[in-house]
C-alpha cells in the first residue's frame, strides 16, 4: 500500500509532545516538580510562621496554592515552548515537502527529498494510533509521522496494517495536558 502525504510545523510538535507524554521519565518531573515546589514553600510559610512573620507566612501559603494549582498548566506550556523552539531550529527544511511510505508484506520502503530508505517491518516496534495521527515507531528510535487529515482512507491503511501483521496500540483519546 502506498500513501503520499506531508507534514507541517504542527505535526512535528504533536510527535514531540505525544513522545515526551509517553516517557515515565518527563511524566514523572511533571508530577513531581509541583509537589516538591509546594513542600517546599509550605515548609518556609511555616517557618516563618514560628518566627512570628505573618506577612511571608501568607506569602509562602499563596505561593503554595499557586505551585499546586498553576504549575501544571506553566510546565506543559513550557514544554510546548521548548519543543516548538526545537522544530523551528531543526526541522524547518522539512515542512510541506512529500513524502512516499509504500508498505509491503516485509518491509516499509520510504522517499522523501532527502533520498529513499527501507525498514524492514521486524524492526517496527509499535504503531500508535491518537486521534490525528498514526505513529510508526522502528526499534532504533526513529517514528514515522502520519497525519490522518492526508489520507484519503485511514482504515484502509490500519486495515493493511493488521493484515501484514503490524498491531495499532490505541490511544485515540490521547492529549497533551
Amino acid at each position: 500500500m502506498l500513501i503520499k502525504y506531508k507534514l507541517e510545523k504542527e505535526d512535528f510538535l504533536n510527535f514531540q509532545l505525544f513522545a515526551a507524554s509517553q516517557s515515565e521519565r518527563i511524566m514523572k518531573k511533571k508530577r513531581n516538580t509541583p509537589v516538591f515546589l509546594s513542600l517546599l514553600t509550605l515548609t518556609m510559610g511555616v517557618c516563618f510562621y514560628l518566627m512570628n512573620n505573618i506577612p511571608l507566612t501568607v506569602y509562602s501559603v499563596a505561593l503554595t496554592f499557586l505551585f499546586c494549582f498553576l504549575y501544571p498548566k506553566y510546565s506543559s506550556w513550557r514544554y510546548k515552548k521548548h519543543y516548538q523552539a526545537y522544530i523551528n531550529e531543526n526541522y524547518n527544511n522539512r515542512f510541506g515537502k512529500s513524502i512516499e511510505l509504500e508498505f509491503n508484506q516485509d518491509a516499509i520502503k520510504s522517499k522523501d527529498k532527502t533520498g529513499e530508505g527501507m525498514i524492514n517491518l521486524s524492526e517496527v516496534a509499535e504503531v500508535c494510533e491518537t486521534f490525528d495521527y498514526l505513529f510508526v515507531r522502528i526499534s532504533t528510535g526513529i517514528t514515522l509521522i502520519i497525519p490522518k487529515r492526508e489520507l484519503l482512507d485511514v482504515e484502509s491503511l490500519k486495515n493493511h496494517f493488521i493484515l501484514i501483521g503490524l498491531n495499532i496500540i490505541d490511544k485515540l483519546d490521547w492529549k497533551w495536558t
